[in-house]
């Protein structure tokens, strides 16, 4: 059998040709369906990416408002605290002037309780011949104490048979006791004091007082006569 050389190689080249075609109709089969595939990942990979940005900008956005709170909460935290330590030293402040008023208001009451008018008896010497001679008698009279505490003042008055004798001190009252820092005297003309400038203490009771008396040297308090409150 006889075959056309030019015939076979043009055969041959028609098949190879056909391979050819065909492989290159199925890598474009393969190529178009690689590409549908790619291009439909792609395409929810897209939609995944968009959906990941729109949730990331979401919460970024949360996330700043949250940023804002933290600091508007900071803010309204540090202002409740100063407020809140105002309002302490304010309370303790307002305490503190509530004690102070109360301690005066008490004090004023107790220098009110106190006021009034004071008597009793009282036992003395009466010199003759002047305060360092030896001839005296005892004498014995009425005293009286009139305490005004809106002055600081006490007037006190000894009255006998020879005369009457005025002191006025000026002070100031410690509790219950009243003790003089100035005073001031006079007397009827029968009788004259041998200690002008004498200082005196008195301790109040609730209706009596206590004298004490300090001579010009500043000596120790001698103890005194007991007066009883006039009501």
């Amino acid at each position: 059998m006889i075959i056309n050389r030019k015939y076979k190689e043009a055969s041959i080249f028609e098949l190879m040709s056909d391979i050819s075609l065909s492989s290159l109709g199925l890598l474009l089969v393969v190529f178009v369906i690689y590409a549908l595939i790619f291009n439909s990942r792609s395409s929810v990979l897209i939609n995944k990416r968009d959906n990941l940005e729109r949730e990331v900008s979401r919460l970024n956005e949360n996330n700043q408002q949250l940023q804002q709170q933290n600091s508007e909460l900071t803010s309204a935290n540090s202002r409740l605290m100063s407020e809140r330590n105002e309002a302490i030293e304010n309370s303790e402040k307002f305490q503190n002037q509530a004690n102070r008023l109360r301690r005066e208001l008490n004090a004023v009451l107790k220098q009110n309780q106190y006021t009034g008018y004071y008597t009793g008896n009282f036992t003395s010497k009466y010199f003759y011949g002047g305060c360092n001679s030896n001839n005296f008698e005892i004498i014995e009279g009425e005293q009286t104490i009139v305490y005004l505490p809106q002055l600081n003042l006490v007037v006190h008055s000894l009255k006998s048979k020879y005369g009457t004798l005025n002191y006025r001190y000026t002070g100031e009252i410690n509790g219950n006791t009243f003790t003089s820092d100035s005073t001031e005297y006079n007397r009827t003309e029968q009788i004259e004091a041998c200690e002008e400038k004498r200082s005196l203490v008195i301790k109040f009771e609730d209706d009596s007082l206590r004298l004490y008396y300090r001579s010009d040297d500043n000596s120790e308090l001698v103890e005194g006569s007991i007066l009883q409150k006039l009501e």
